[in-house]
């Protein structure tokens, strides 16, 4: 196994796999009101190295679907999703994944696949699901006879969390008051200025009607007094 004991390696180009292993998902998903940006393992970052040539720095040479972790663990280990999803097919249909009564289990995307939302105006994640399974790899050699490769699960880990309403409610309700503000503000923003420029309008009309008023008050008093005189 190749990345066994050995360091990634080396490349001048930037790799995908390592500074952007999860892409963003333009969709909102809302959650007690705030919108999130859905975060979620792409194909592209657990590709081989012939679908992606990024990921040759970690020695993803042979199957898609997996990180090849087996320098960390001395051992032909790889971290695929839950039940192998997205995994190549060929190593999906080597085994079959049980339940305990004994049927079998597919890839379902709903429930393994590795995701979580986040709020993008202060970065907390509102929601996550952490599913990520440990397999290790076994291959035709002298010693052992196999008609294909296969990808033994190990064991896997399903953790997920949310933030709830009420929480949203507690903490954020200045963050979703500002945003209603922000969204609102464009619609009503004119409407609210066409009004005070109209009373401004209306209150210079009088102010300009009274000053016009008291003048010729003014005047017609200084005309009688000139009379009387």
């Amino acid at each position: 196994f190749l990345m066994i004991r050995r360091p990634p390696r080396s490349t001048q180009s930037r790799s995908s796999a390592a500074s952007d292993v999860y892409k963003r998902q333009v969709h909102g998903r809302k959650v007690g009101g705030l919108k999130t940006y859905r975060y979620k393992l792409e194909l592209e970052n657990i590709a081989n190295s012939t679908n992606n040539p990024d990921n040759s720095v970690y020695y993803q040479d042979k199957y898609n679907g997996f990180i090849n972790a087996s320098s960390l663990m001395n051992a032909p280990v790889f971290v695929s999703k839950v039940h192998l999803l997205d995994a190549d097919e060929i190593l999906q249909n080597s085994v079959d994944i049980k339940t305990p009564e004994g049927e079998i289990i597919t890839p379902n995307r709903e429930n393994d696949d590795l995701s979580f939302d986040v709020e993008p105006y202060t970065g907390v994640t509102m929601s996550a699901a952490e599913n990520l399974q440990s397999n290790m790899l076994f291959e035709a050699d002298e010693l052992l006879w196999l008609d294909s490769p296969k990808m033994i699960p190990i064991f896997y880990v399903k953790r997920t969390a949310n933030v709830s309403d009420e929480i949203v409610n507690s903490y954020f309700s200045p963050l979703t008051t500002g945003l209603q503000i922000k969204t609102y503000a464009p619609i009503f923003g004119p409407i609210i200025g066409f009004i005070i420029l109209t009373l401004a309008m209306v209150c210079i009309a009088r102010l300009l009607r009274q000053e016009r008023k008291d003048e010729s008050t003014y005047m017609s008093a200084l005309s009688m007094d000139t009379v009387s005189a």
